[in-house]
């Protein structure tokens, strides 16, 4: 049976699912992979799906999947800069 297209409401209502039942929507890149990346493909990010399904996004301290990596990092990555080197915390 093939797997069923996400849409922007299916996202949206999987978004509202997972509140409902008190689930995490911080941790979704780990738990539910098939909505987490029906999330970047439908809407960008997952920030911005949880603002289309009514939410505040997600919380700033929010892990990213990619190590940590800020917005403002990701989207100089997808620029094409080069990431810039950490440095050790004191």
């Amino acid at each position: 049976m093939p797997a069923r297209k996400w849409t922007k409401d299916r996202v949206i209502a999987a978004i509202h699912e997972r509140q409902r039942q008190g689930l995490s929507l911080t941790s979704v890149w780990r738990e539910d992979s098939p909505l987490s990346q029906a999330s970047k493909s439908q809407f960008g990010c997952w920030r911005k799906a949880l603002v289309a399904a009514g939410g505040p996004g997600a919380p700033p301290h929010e892990k990213r999947p990619h190590g940590g990596v800020t917005a403002g990092a990701c989207a100089r990555c997808r620029a094409g800069a080069r990431p810039e080197p950490t440095r050790a915390r004191e």
